[in-house]
């Protein structure tokens, strides 16, 4: 962490490795495996169970778990569209 600047206030890490992560769950995909983000960063409770689960030194800070495995074909991706989410304006108008 010291080469990413201060833990949570400086810093790209988080950027960093949100990127590195979207790329291996592009990855997974393309190899026609299942594969899931997992947040640990920020909840303390999450991030304990994963540095203490893989022996992490205290300067290590997990951001995520990716679960990677071979899809049972079974599950569908949610329909998470809503019309009533859509905002539509203009530059200085609001419908």
């Amino acid at each position: 962490m010291e080469k990413a600047g201060n833990l949570k206030d400086e810093g790209y890490w988080v950027q960093d490795c949100s990127a590195a992560t979207q790329n291996i769950l592009l990855a997974a995909e393309s190899l026609g495996l299942g594969a899931v983000w997992t947040a640990a960063y920020p909840y303390d409770d999450r991030m304990k169970v994963v540095i203490e689960t893989l022996n992490l030194s205290d300067n290590h800070v997990p951001l995520n778990v990716i679960p990677i495995g071979y899809p049972t074909g079974e599950d569908q991706p949610k329909d998470k569209w809503k019309p009533e989410r859509i905002i539509w304006e203009e530059a200085g108008k609001i419908e």
